[in-house]
């Protein structure tokens, strides 16, 4: 059947329109001949490609195939290599400027062990945990150099004439011994610190080797710091500014500071020894100065880090005097739960008094201000001449009317009572007393103005 030149001509979405399937592409159209000359704006064909997660072959010899790619979709292709003349060179080659190879890699094996399973088969260098190579010694495949190290620096027989033990370390151990019938010297300079020890006269038999130690030696010094401890000094005069041993016994005068201290009068033994210590003794200054410390002047201001001396109490359940009479000093005290004992300060302790005889609420002490209040410690009430009846009285805040405290007044002539407990007026409030009944009382009030 032919395919009418417009069908042939459309667009790949015109033909999806017209139902239509095409079977080949045509050349200059969809695809393009073999061989044709590449041209500006020539279309082609998405090529596409079969994944094998396997590779395997998709087709005989000579058909047509697909490309072939893994799951990841990357194209498998197959390397060829012309020539190796740049990374591979012949036994005993010469060796060129700038001739190419390839890394040869090893395996770290902090201890030495076999990595193939069999004699024969292909196994990479092995290396120990700095990067060194293993390598076995010819004739001695087993052989461990640092273990043979270690057995000739352990053990080492020397038979010479002559033996400079320089080289030697402090662990090492040598032994010399004689011949039978042989007359063994050592009189001969030994080298310590590269310096000729001193060797006495005489064979080994009969003589004493005398060595001479540097004065820088720590040896030397240990041993001088263990006989100063135990050093025993009979002299008229000892400098003991170096010693330090506290069982240490002087009958005899004692330089502090290049000076003579006074000592007392008779043998250490029964005696006090009385040492004078320089006003400009660093420690003295530093203890006068740890002392300074502890003492703060009246007013000064609170400084960060400061110092202080701790305040203790004395429990008493019950308070009753410690200090003899008075004027005595005398400890704080404080009762079962911690809370230290005080004495209420009367300064700045205010009264108002006077007599009321009318059923209003009526003030009495005036508001104190903003920020400030009215602290009643005490009142005290008396009815004025018989009544018909008893009176109540109140003490109330100025402007809301709220009762702090409330007086029952008996109709008889002398009647009283008296605040059980301290009240605090409102904020700024003023103090009134207000009565249910027209009777005469007298009032008298204490109190104080507190911040609040």
């Amino acid at each position: 059947m032919a395919i009418p030149d417009a069908i042939k001509t459309a667009t790949v979405a015109e033909q999806k329109a017209l139902g239509v399937k095409l079977d080949s592409v045509v050349a200059g159209v969809g695809g393009q001949t073999e061989g044709a000359t590449h041209g500006d704006g020539d279309t082609g064909v998405m090529v596409l490609a079969v994944r094998q997660d396997v590779a395997a072959a998709l087709a005989a010899d000579g058909k047509y195939i697909p490309f072939s790619v893994d799951e990841d979709g990357k194209l498998r292709v197959v390397g060829s290599f012309a020539s190796v003349s740049n990374v591979e060179y012949a036994e005993d080659t010469a060796h060129i400027t700038a001739d190419e190879g390839n890394l040869v890699l090893g395996v770290r094996k902090d201890a030495a062990a076999p990595l193939a399973d069999a004699d024969g088969k292909y196994i990479p260098f092995i290396v120990d945990e700095l990067g060194q190579l293993y390598i076995a010694l010819p004739g001695t495949a087993e052989a461990d150099i640092a273990a043979i190290k270690a057995a000739i620096e352990a053990t080492l027989t020397v038979q010479a004439t002559d033996l400079d033990v320089r080289a030697l370390v402090n662990t090492d151990v040598v032994s010399v011994e004689q011949a039978t019938h042989d007359s063994l010297n050592l009189n001969a300079n030994i080298q310590i610190a590269d310096a000729d020890a001193d060797v006495g006269a005489g064979d080994a038999g009969a003589a004493t080797q005398r060595i001479s130690i540097a004065t820088d030696d720590v040896n030397l010094a240990a041993i001088k710091a263990a006989i100063e401890a135990e050093l025993t000094v009979n002299a008229t005069d000892l400098d003991i500014r170096s010693l330090a041993a506290a069982t240490d016994s002087v009958d005899a005068n004692i330089q502090v500071a290049d000076a003579d201290a006074d000592v007392g009068a008779g043998n250490a033994g029964a005696a006090t020894q009385r040492v004078s210590i320089a006003t400009d003794d660093a420690n003295l200054a530093a203890l006068k100065t740890a002392l300074e410390s502890l003492a703060l002047a009246e007013d000064v201001a609170h400084s960060g880090g400061e110092k202080g001396v701790l305040s203790l109490a004395v429990r008493n359940d019950v308070l009753n005097a410690l200090a003899g009479t008075d004027g005595d000093r005398s400890v704080l005290q404080v009762d079962e739960n911690g809370a230290l004992y005080t004495v209420p300060d009367r300064r700045g302790l205010l009264s108002v008094s006077g007599t009321q005889a009318t059923a209003t609420s009526t003030q009495r002490i005036a508001a104190p201000g903003a920020n400030k209040a009215i602290y009643v410690e005490g009142a005290m009430l008396q009815q004025n001449g018989d009544a018909p009846t008893a009176q109540l009285v109140a003490i109330e805040d100025g402007t809301g009317g709220t009762e702090k405290a409330n007086f029952r007044l008996s109709a008889n002539d002398g009647a009283g009572a008296g605040l059980p407990f301290p009240v605090i007026i409102a904020t700024n409030e003023a103090l009134k007393l207000d009565s249910d009944q027209s009777q005469s009382f007298t009032y008298t009030i204490s109190y104080r103005i507190i911040d609040v």
